[in-house]
């Protein structure tokens, strides 16, 4: 009796204590969005979002899409020290002279005789046939070996057509220029040797001649001095007359004496 009194109370504990425990259940722990597996179109956004942008080939510099080109010379709008600047690879086309300071002799000076202005600098004081010499490094775009003087009917006609248009035309004054030499420089300069009295036979149009480069010889063609073979004053005289062009505008077009004179001298001298 005793016994079974015992198994009994042995029973009603192990049900007991089964109440005040019960056995845990097992769950699958949360999936943490960081955990989460990813879509292949998931990881294809995430490596564009970490992917450097423009970053460069081997390590070289990205260059900019438009670079700024640099700007063109321009006789017109640049400033006396640009022009100094640009120009500064020039040099005199008269060995060991100096640009003159007579007003006459420079750029803007009035041609009332033909109703014009004088588009270059003069080169007066020196012996016919003196040496021209190439300004600059360039091209020879054009050289006057055909030249053919004008007769002094062909000249005063000139002259008189000349002096009853607005201002000398374009093909006369070419005429007036005699014979020629031009160079074309790397910027786009154009340089001409005027009143030539020859022109070395190598100086044809489409070679290329160095700075300081023999051309040609000083002479007085295109004038009438030459025409009629009789000098009567000092401007009748053979000399270079010497210009400097850009597009359609010459050096100095349009500017004041004293600016005109301080970019010849500080360009040639």
């Amino acid at each position: 009796m005793k016994s079974r009194l015992l198994f009994l109370l042995l029973i009603m504990l192990l049900l007991f204590a089964s109440a005040c425990n019960p056995a845990e259940e097992t769950l699958a722990e949360p999936v943490k969005l960081a955990d989460a597996p990813q879509t292949q179109e998931q990881e294809r956004v995430d490596m564009a979002e970490e992917k450097p942008i423009a970053e460069p080939a081997s390590g070289l510099p990205v260059q900019p899409l438009n670079p700024v080109p640099t700007a063109q010379i321009n006789f017109q709008t640049d400033l006396v020290d640009e022009l100094v600047y640009r120009l500064s690879y020039m040099s005199s086309p008269i060995a060991g002279r100096k640009v003159t300071t007579v007003p006459g002799q420079l750029p803007n000076a009035p041609r009332r005789y033909r109703n014009g202005i004088h588009e270059g600098v003069d080169y007066y004081g020196i012996s016919g046939g003196t040496i021209v010499l190439a300004a600059a490094d360039g091209t020879v775009i054009r050289a006057d070996h055909n030249f053919q003087e004008m007769t002094l009917a062909e000249y005063e006609e000139a002259i008189r057509l000349s002096a009853a248009a607005p201002t000398t035309p374009p093909e006369l004054l070419d005429k007036f220029r005699g014979m020629q030499v031009w160079i074309r420089h790397d910027d786009g300069v154009v340089t001409r040797y005027c009143h030539l009295a020859s022109i070395n036979p190598e100086i044809t149009a489409g070679i290329r001649v160095a700075g300081g480069q023999a051309l040609a010889q000083v002479g007085n063609t295109g004038m009438r001095a030459n025409i009629v073979g009789e000098t009567k004053n000092a401007s009748d005289e053979p000399h270079l007359h010497f210009e400097i062009w850009h597009g359609n505008t010459f050096l100095g077009q349009g500017r004041p004496l004293s600016e005109v004179l301080e970019l010849y001298t500080r360009i040639l001298d």
